[in-house]
């Protein structure tokens, strides 16, 4: 599978307004992106690059709901058997299947190269918070909940959402 970047170093540093050819910070700056990546891939519960992921269903009827899916690697019964099942749908598929026995699923998700712009940016202002704010940090207090994200970032990614940035 091909390696996907949602954010590049040369961007990370344009968004950053640094110097492009200031190398000494560029490690770090690696990590906070693939830091970035994960915590707004959290927010959202979406898969921003593609990953091969698993789903175990012994339903006759599987809704695939969330990230993108981009291929279905394989369906197999619990002996390691070819499922038969038929696809209605393309980027969140619903399987159908003949019988309820148990079956796993194994497929590629994420949106790839498709990412949307508004993704991208939330990655770019996470990642821009945690250069500048190298400790724990907290931007907002709502309740119990203590909110560590960029309010821009969390408003760009709301809308893309599975239930609205709970997994958090």
């Amino acid at each position: 599978m091909a390696e996907i970047v949602i954010l590049s170093l040369p961007v990370a540093k344009a968004w950053l307004r640094m110097d492009p050819t200031y190398d000494l910070e560029d490690a770090l700056l690696t990590s906070l992106i693939d830091a970035a990546v994960r915590q707004c891939e959290k927010y959202t519960g979406l898969t921003f690059g593609l990953k091969s992921l698993r789903a175990y269903t012994d339903k006759s009827v599987y809704e695939m709901t969330g990230t993108p899916v981009f291929d279905i690697t394989s369906i197999k019964d619990l002996s390691g058997n070819n499922v038969t099942y038929q696809r209605k749908g393309f980027q969140h598929p619903t399987l159908y299947f003949g019988s309820c026995e148990d079956k796993v699923i194994t497929y590629v998700a994420g949106y790839g190269n498709n990412l949307p712009e508004d993704l991208r940016t939330a990655v770019k202002m996470t990642m821009a918070t945690m250069y500048e704010n190298r400790e724990n940090f907290v931007i907002a207090s709502r309740g119990d909940s203590l909110i560590q994200l960029p309010t821009g970032a969390t408003d760009l990614m709301r809308p893309y959402s599975r239930s609205g940035g709970l997994f958090i």
